[in-house]
């Protein structure tokens, strides 16, 4: 079973209050709120003090005792067990636990079939360049990195850029992003100077050549909606999704992550979508809209338009020399 009622937002709540038990009322109604909806209280807490129902806690003059013994523990079910097998296998997973925690997990569970294998997939719209996760240098640097990120911590990075120059920084990471697209990791940092953010970059971490830590650290919550509204695009794509090929469903999964408006044109089954991104992925962006071919229609604005048009048509002239 792919789901159970246990893992539900109202059983999470129930297990907080019983394992942070005794508390007042409104400490309860409190943490209910911030572990299910606004008006979760009026059903949860009635349910969790009747004992012709849940009847796991009790009042006792102005606080809530759970009847329980000890903590509620949620159980992990068997189809967790082959989820988190696989992704043991993934080699991706070197990079966020050590060879010595990843093996304790596999013995654990040894007796464990894998819920899928890699070999089971193939990715048609996937460059074949892939990061190499288990290079030695691209793990530790992963590390490093994802260190600083956690302790916002300045590193001075060294790497080679696109076009082949050398840089050599200190920076501020504050966010690490996966491309399933591209099959690669890339960091997002402010160039530091001064304690004071110079300029914002994009780094592949493939690219990297040296990390150091340094010692200095930027308390200070980096204001992430700041940092993004400077990135985002001034003018946002707009494109038609038809319901052919169920593009509608593929299309919202893929760009889940990213800021859009949606309205659903009944008249002609049309999804209208009004998409923001990053504007230093403008390129990314012309090449994930162009794998839907005909079941999207690109209506603006005019400078991604006509590069998805003249990429169409360099496409089809290659397409008329091979014939």
């Amino acid at each position: 079973m792919l789901f159970s009622e246990i893992y539900s937002c109202y059983f999470n709540a129930a297990a907080k209050i019983l394992g942070h038990a005794p508390m007042s009322e409104k400490e309860a109604e409190e943490l209910i709120r911030e572990n299910a909806f606004n008006d979760s209280p009026l059903y949860i807490l009635p349910k969790l003090k009747n004992e012709k129902a849940w009847g796991l806690i009790k009042k006792k003059g102005s606080l809530l005792y759970s009847v329980l013994k000890n903590k509620p523990v949620m159980p992990v079910t068997l189809l967790q067990k082959r989820w988190l097998r696989s992704m043991c296998d993934d080699k991706r997973a070197g990079l966020f636990f050590s060879d010595e925690v990843l093996w304790e997990l596999k013995n654990k569970l040894k007796d464990v079939r894998p819920l899928f294998d890699d070999r089971y997939f193939r990715y048609f719209d996937r460059n074949s360049d892939a990061d190499n996760y288990e290079d030695e240098l691209y793990r530790a640097n992963f590390k490093v990195i994802l260190k600083a990120v956690r302790e916002k911590r300045v590193v001075n990075i060294s790497f080679s850029s696109g076009k082949g120059e050398r840089i050599s920084h200190n920076y501020l990471p504050y966010r690490i992003e996966y491309s399933p697209k591209d099959d690669k990791f890339r960091i997002y940092a402010a160039q530091m100077s001064d304690n004071k953010t110079v300029k914002l970059w994009t780094i592949n971490l493939s690219r990297i050549t040296k990390i150091t830590e340094t010692d200095r650290f930027y308390r200070v919550q980096p204001d992430m909606k700041r940092i993004f509204s400077s990135r985002k695009c001034s003018c946002p794509v707009t494109v038609e999704v038809s319901r052919e090929r169920n593009a509608v469903e593929r299309f919202m999964t893929e760009f889940a992550g990213f800021e859009k408006h949606t309205e659903y044109d009944e008249c002609t089954g049309r999804c209208n979508v009004i998409l923001w991104y990053d504007k230093n992925d403008i390129t990314e962006i012309i090449i994930r809209l162009l794998a839907y071919g005909p079941v999207i229609k690109v209506t603006g604005p005019a400078v991604i338009r006509d590069e998805i048009k003249r990429r169409v048509e360099m496409q089809y002239s290659y397409m008329n020399e091979s014939i």
